[in-house]
């Protein structure tokens, strides 16, 4: 499987003030895969993950974030960068969902 980065990421800089202020993280999760695929792929594949911006509602909700902001210097182009918000999905369910995803994009 290609490299998955999840954050907090112990290697960040800011990982420290983080983990001073937070116990726990929250069902709003940002990760990254490495940038060689057809996204495409990997959308057209899940089925609980729709596409959308609505933080906090019942329904699990994926949004690329390499096009919503300004690039920064620590940006780094060899990943495509998501956020997802986790809903009221059975846990397994999303797992898989995810899982099915990153196998498709990862098809050459």
């Amino acid at each position: 499987m290609k490299k998955i980065i999840f954050l907090p990421d112990r290697n960040n800089k800011y990982f420290k003030l983080w983990k001073k202020y937070f116990k726990i993280g929250n069902g709003l999760i940002t990760f990254a895969i490495e940038n060689n695929g057809k996204l495409e792929d990997f959308f057209n594949s899940l089925k609980l993950f729709k596409i959308g911006f609505s933080w906090g509602g019942y329904e699990s909700l994926i949004i690329p974030i390499n096009q919503l902001k300004p690039q920064t210097k620590n940006s780094k182009n060899s990943f495509y960068w998501f956020r997802i918000h986790i809903g009221l999905e059975s846990v397994n369910d999303m797992i898989e969902d995810l899982d099915q995803g990153l196998r498709n994009y990862e098809k050459k």
